[in-house]
């Protein structure tokens, strides 16, 4: 198994002496002894990594910080807190790679990156192969539209009761979103039914398709929506009726003068 101790010193040299050039020929040579002894390595190796990336990654441009990303997202045992760091990262191309792949972020990570980052770290995160529920009361609640939709498409996403409260909401005069919201089989009845009430036809149609067992309840429910909308319309028109008739039981048959 290869030792990572021996180039500490070299490290240490090409930091102080400010040479880019020399920084990043070593970022290549230390990712790649981590990426091929990765599956060996113990925790004090990975540790004792950590630190070496760490230090890199604050002397070196954004193109070499999004190669370092790429490279370590896929490995389970990346050194986290270059991990973190990358997540954390300004530069999209940089942070995109972890907050997609990696396996060190944990909940409460991602959870913290989701609230204070930009629109592209949640578009990031949405794209992951898991998202916990914490995770996606986040990104559904702070996302934009973007954000949301490949949140609601991704199977790999829980939703709390919570997140699907506003996800029906923010559902209304979408119909993108909301057919994406109502095909997902897990979806609560309740937020379900909700949905179809507030739904374009359009919607409606399309939900029959993907919850065929679910046909004749959503035709119900389209079916009492109109029934109240109706009703609402003609207490309506009978209120105006009967505003005209008093209005003109008390108008006087002759002009005053």
């Amino acid at each position: 198994m290869p030792e990572p101790i021996p180039i500490i010193n070299e490290i240490e040299e090409a930091l102080s002496s400010g040479s880019e050039e020399r920084r990043n020929k070593l970022l290549v040579r230390v990712t790649d002894l981590f990426a091929s002894g990765a599956g060996h390595f113990t925790e004090e190796h990975v540790r004792l990594f950590d630190g070496v990336f760490t230090h890199l990654i604050a002397e070196i441009h954004a193109a070499a910080r999004a190669a370092l990303a790429e490279r370590l997202a896929g490995i389970p045992n990346a050194p986290p807190a270059a991990i973190r760091s990358l997540a954390f990262d300004d530069a999209i191309q940089v942070a995109s790679p972890v907050l997609m792949r990696s396996e060190r972020l944990d909940n409460s990570t991602l959870v913290e990156n989701a609230s204070t980052k930009s629109q592209q770290h949640l578009l990031a995160i949405s794209r992951r192969r898991l998202i916990a529920e914490t995770v996606t009361d986040v990104l559904v609640e702070r996302g934009n539209r973007d954000v949301a939709l490949s949140t609601v498409r991704n199977a790999g996403a829980k939703f709390s009761e919570t997140g699907y409260v506003r996800l029906v909401t923010r559902s209304t005069g979408d119909d993108e979103l909301a057919q994406s919201v109502g095909s997902r089989p897990e979806i609560p009845r309740h937020h379900f039914l909700k949905l179809i009430k507030v739904a374009s036809n359009t919607v409606r149609l399309a939900l029959e398709v993907a919850h065929p067992e679910n046909v004749a309840e959503i035709r119900m429910v389209v079916a009492s929506a109109a029934n109240a909308i109706e009703a609402k319309t003609a207490a309506k028109l009978r209120d105006y009726a009967a505003a005209r008739t008093l209005v003109e039981s008390i108008r006087p048959s002759k002009p005053i003068r």
